[in-house]
């Protein structure tokens, strides 16, 4: 199966439902909480690319980045940007995995987080399917060119 926004959803649909905090004592731990949450957005992503096609060796690597940069971000006043390049970062690491049998190239732009934090969704389940549709929309127009030529492919 390749990329799966129906398992990234359902993920983020149980992210939001019950974001990770984690406590000290009677007190929020919120570096914690920021790492938990960040690497619960990595979890999300590797299950999405798990059988991305082109196949990449370096998913496990691409949702590490993901989580470095998104534990930074959600420590930021402004994380939306942010968390754009996270996305970004992700995607350019997932794709160097294509390598040897294609070159990658990563999707074109931002994902769009800031744009899309303008409007609020109605409910958990909206704005996971929100947020899936964005990112499996954004993700798509990556492309991989066959190393030994031939016409370049869309993420799949």
């Amino acid at each position: 199966m390749p990329l799966d926004s129906a398992s990234l959803q359902s993920d983020l649909h149980s992210l939001f439902v019950s974001p990770p905090v984690v406590m000290d004592g009677d007190d929020v731990d919120y570096s914690a909480s920021r790492q938990a949450c960040a690497q619960a957005w990595a979890d999300a992503m590797t299950g999405y690319a798990a059988a991305v096609v082109p196949p990449s060796t370096t998913i496990a690597a691409a949702s590490f980045v993901l989580f470095v940069q998104l534990t930074t971000a959600f420590g930021t006043g402004s994380a939306a940007a942010a968390v754009d390049a996270a996305f970004q970062a992700w995607a350019a690491s997932l794709g160097a995995g294509m390598a040897p049998g294609f070159v990658a190239v990563p999707p074109p732009s931002p994902p769009g987080f800031p744009s899309g934090l303008a409007a609020a969704q109605a409910s958990h389940s909206a704005a996971a399917a929100y947020w899936a549709g964005l990112i499996d929309a954004w993700c798509r127009t990556g492309t991989a060119t066959p190393a030994g030529g031939g016409a370049p492919v869309l993420w799949a």
